[in-house]
């Protein structure tokens, strides 16, 4: 069976132009006036297997019954209150304890702080504590703990050439507050195993917590109401290495996380409510990038953990080594001028390569512009789902699910590697790559949506342009997408065991600075309401999408 001869325009197509034919046979009888899918009935038609596998969601997340996953999650948290994917109810960061000291596991090394202590000659034990964190520090030895009572702690707090544990009652009831003018409230340099436990940071002025030459571990940290960075660690004075526990940052200022050059973990963590920075509208839930002066990628693992109404680009990440497994990326918004909102960003910076990226079984929504966007990348993305991505409200083009693309001045493309994911209710384009490399296995693509101004609307798009353009798509499913099931736009690209279903033009081909090619590898099936007839090719002169 073939798709029907005659095609009724749909979106404004242009006259259809030239078919190529895989293996055309008779019209089956689909009215061809019933709009685009014959009247649309593809959705009363049981869907195969694609997308994420019932049994591939991640720690805390579940299926959606419909061949992707959601995190369980309860609804938005008010501030001081966390949720991390598989918890359903808003708690506290950490738990108040009764007593002084709480929970905090004191010994014979410990130095005790209590900022309502009036009975002065401090000594530091429990029956004269130190009214500062900084005296405290300085009388630690080496990895003792510091055990702070409830209360307001006003002051620039550093540690330098010694590992100390501060470790509060609890968030809710002790807090350091970094003065005006200082460079972090925290500032941790040179100290290999401190560690922060239980504790709330503000600033007035500052970073949150700084970290350069050391190992530090964030745990129970409730990082909020900062004028800068929450966190920020960077290779300046040595190699760094952070790990981010059990924390929640939010309303902070540019960047909620920063790694720069360093190893950082972030788990069950949640960051959320990063504001642009007043100068430049940048405001990233997170941001990996290399140390330019010393010259060191960065190497970062998030797992399941959530990143949610952030503004430009939630997770950014350039020419680092990260692996983001079960994590949530939800509502990022535009920067100040409508441009961007992206939800996973890779770019490269020239002296460093690629940034190298593994998302495994993670959801992606309501993002703007792009769900995930790849400069001269290299992507794996698997049993991961990713929706809803509106239009950039600048101009109200792009709304990519995922778009990979090359870097022009460099002439290096991107690799995307796609399995077992659910890419639907996006705009533009599904999955685009442009002058790049695109292996897809086992997807799902529907539902894609024009831009705002009617145009555009393909499942999975490949455009050659200033580079090579190639593509292998195999066992997916390409369902009702409002122009094109495939497009091809001078790139060569191989199908096998496809289903391309409901779209106004099953498979598109147009000559883009060189020819299109299409490498039939067999068992494709196209049609309308069931994919079931052999498919088509067909030039319908449509425009591939612009870059971002």
């Amino acid at each position: 069976m073939a798709r029907r001869s005659v095609c009724r325009p749909y979106l404004s197509l242009p006259l259809l132009l030239v078919w190529v034919v895989m293996g055309c046979t008779e019209d089956p009888g689909v009215d061809p006036d019933a709009g685009p899918g014959g009247g649309g009935q593809g959705g009363s038609v049981t869907e195969p297997s694609y997308g994420v596998p019932s049994d591939g969601c991640a720690q805390g997340f579940e299926p959606d019954g419909d061949h992707g996953c959601t995190p369980v999650l309860p609804q938005p948290c008010p501030p001081g209150l966390m949720a991390v994917p598989g918890e359903t109810e808003c708690r506290p960061v950490a738990p108040c304890a009764d007593g002084t000291w709480g929970d905090i596991p004191v010994d014979g090394n410990t130095q005790y702080v209590d900022g309502s202590y009036a009975g002065g000659n401090s000594n530091g034990t429990a029956a004269q504590p130190w009214t500062s964190i900084n005296d405290a520090i300085n009388a630690a030895a080496g990895s003792a703990i510091v055990a702070i009572a409830a209360g307001s702690y006003a002051e620039e707090v550093e540690i330098s050439d010694k590992a100390v544990r501060l470790w509060g009652r609890c968030p809710e009831m002790v807090e350091i507050v970094g003065p005006a003018n200082a460079m972090a409230t925290v500032f941790v340099t040179d100290s290999y195993g401190s560690e922060l436990h239980d504790l709330a940071v503000r600033s007035d002025d500052g970073i949150g917590v700084l970290s350069s030459a050391g190992e530090l571990l964030l745990e129970r940290l409730w990082l909020h109401d900062i004028p800068n960075r929450g966190v920020s660690i960077e290779e300046t004075l040595g190699s760094t290495t952070l790990v981010v526990r059990d924390s929640l940052v939010e309303n902070v200022i540019e960047v909620g996380v920063f790694v720069g050059g360093s190893t950082a973990t972030v788990e069950r963590s949640v960051i959320r409510d990063v504001m642009p920075h007043p100068s430049f509208g940048f405001g990233s839930g997170m941001t990996v990038k290399p140390d330019t002066d010393h010259v060191m990628r960065a190497t970062v693992v998030a797992r399941q953990s959530l990143i949610e109404r952030t503004h430009s680009c939630a997770l950014q990440i350039i020419s680092s080594d990260v692996t983001v497994d079960g994590c949530a990326v939800l509502d990022t918004l535009p920067e100040q001028n409508g441009a961007l909102g992206i939800g996973v960003g890779l770019a490269r910076d020239p002296a460093f390569g690629p940034p190298v990226v593994d998302l495994r079984g993670c959801v992606i929504e309501r993002s703007h512009a792009a769900g995930i966007s790849a400069e001269a990348s290299v992507l794996s993305v698997l049993n991961t789902t990713i929706r809803d991505t509106q239009p950039q409200q600048m101009a109200g083009a792009f709304g990519n699910g995922i778009r990979v693309q090359n870097d022009v001045a460099a002439a290096m493309s991107s690799e995307l590697y796609l399995t077992t994911s659910l890419v639907e209710d996006n705009h533009e384009v599904g999955v685009l790559g442009m002058d790049s490399a695109i292996t897809l296995d086992g997807v799902l693509v529907r539902r894609t949506q024009t831009r705002l101004d009617g145009t555009f609307g393909d499942g999975v798009a490949l455009v050659q342009s200033d580079g090579g353009a190639t593509g292998t798509i195999t066992g997916s499913f390409v369902n009702e997408n409002a122009r094109a099931g495939l497009a091809n736009f001078g790139a060569t690209l191989a199908i096998g065991g496809n289903r391309i279903r409901c779209s106004s033009v099953d498979l598109n081909g147009e000559l883009n600075k060189t020819e299109f090619v299409y490498n039939d590898l067999g068992g494709n099936t196209c049609g309308c309401p069931e994919a079931v007839e052999a498919c088509q090719v067909l030039s319908a002169n449509l425009a591939p999408p612009e870059p971002l």
